[in-house]
Parts: structure tokens; C-alpha cells; sequence
């Protein structure tokens, strides 16, 4: 097997300069730049054919109720997942832990990592919660967090 590539962008070509929505550019985004969500980015080879795994985020943050009060606080967490016949040592070994790529990779479109963590892991990229209906899986959000009222 050759060796791990990296993570495939879906939205902007290398030539365009990426802003998030306020406008700042992604070159300075951090983590804490990211929308509350679960994330998860496809590891491809250097042929971008062949599929590695996934690198997996979950970005909680603190959220306040009416009454004022502050529950949870900011979270941001990070796992490889091997697609089968793929060792994980090796792609633990390969320089897969470039965090500024992956963060502006989910900024330039949340959705679509939301979504695709969905698809893989059958629970809504949105909120987290496990999927049960069928289209809800397919589509990697639940009936509420696509009507918006989570």
C-alpha cells in the first residue's frame, strides 16, 4: 500500500483566496473559528482515487440558557478512523495532523463535513444525535436539525 495522502478539499480551487462569512480571510482561522458540529474529513491517497479513512472533529461550544446562565464550555476533539485493510499505524505515522488545513477545509463548508460524518457514522452532524430513518442517513442530518429548530 503507498503511502497516506491528504485531505481532499471540496469547495475552492488552490488559487482562490477562501474568507469566512465575516469576511476575514481562513489563514488565521483557528479552531475556535468553527461552528458547533461534528465533522468528518475524507483522508485520500496521492491519487485521490483511494480511500484512507476519515479524520473525525467535534466542536462543542458553550451555550447560554434564558435565564443567563453559561452551560459547557469550548471543546475541540480529533480522531482517525481507518477504512478497512488500512493500517492505522500508518496513517498515525503519516503527517496527517495539519489542523489549520482541516479547520479552513470544514470553514469554507461546515455542511458538507457535517453531512458526511452523517453518512458514515448514521448520527447527525448537526446535534449528534444517532440517525434512525433511512433519507435522514442518507442526507447525514436528522428531520429536526434540518428544519432548523435545533
Amino acid at each position: 500500500m503507498g503511502e497516506a495522502g491528504s485531505l481532499r478539499e471540496p469547495a475552492a480551487d488552490d488559487t482562490d483566496t477562501v474568507t469566512q462569512a465575516g469576511g476575514d480571510s481562513l489563514e488565521h482561522a483557528t479552531w475556535r473559528d468553527v461552528p458547533g458540529g461534528y465533522y468528518a474529513l475524507p483522508i485520500f491517497g496521492d491519487n485521490d482515487e483511494t480511500e484512507f479513512g476519515y479524520v473525525l472533529y467535534e466542536r462543542r461550544v458553550p451555550r447560554t440558557t434564558s435565564t443567563g446562565r453559561t452551560i459547557g464550555g469550548h471543546r475541540w476533539r480529533r480522531a482517525l478512523v481507518a477504512a478497512e485493510g488500512v493500517d492505522m499505524a500508518e496513517l498515525l505515522a503519516d503527517d496527517l495532523d495539519d489542523e489549520q488545513f482541516d479547520v479552513g477545509c470544514i470553514l469554507r463548508d461546515p455542511d458538507y463535513y457535517r453531512a458526511e460524518l452523517g453518512r458514515l457514522t448514521g448520527k447527525c452532524g448537526w446535534c449528534g444525535r444517532r440517525l434512525t430513518d433511512p433519507d435522514s442517513k442518507m442526507c447525514g442530518m436528522g428531520p429536526e436539525c434540518a428544519r432548523g429548530i435545533r
